[in-house]
């Protein structure tokens, strides 16, 4: 059996690459006075996204994509 690779492979990292753009965090947090209040938080993650028609898929721990020419 191969080896995994830590992290995303190269393949699925360049597809998101040409994807993926203008990628935002907001990351809001309550930290109350008490310690023994729980931190409370909150996560939005915006990004722009081109060519929806692309698929990725990994098949025999390879990724591929298979997209629709742009026109």
């Amino acid at each position: 059996m191969p080896e995994a690779e830590p992290g995303v492979s190269d393949a699925l990292a360049r597809d998101r690459v040409a994807r993926i753009s203008g990628v935002h965090y907001t990351v809001t947090f309550r930290i109350p006075a008490s310690k023994a209040e729980p931190i409370e938080g909150s996560e939005v993650i915006t990004f722009e996204l081109r060519d929806t028609t692309c698929r990725s898929r990994r098949s025999n721990e390879t990724a591929t994509s298979s997209c629709r020419p742009q026109r």
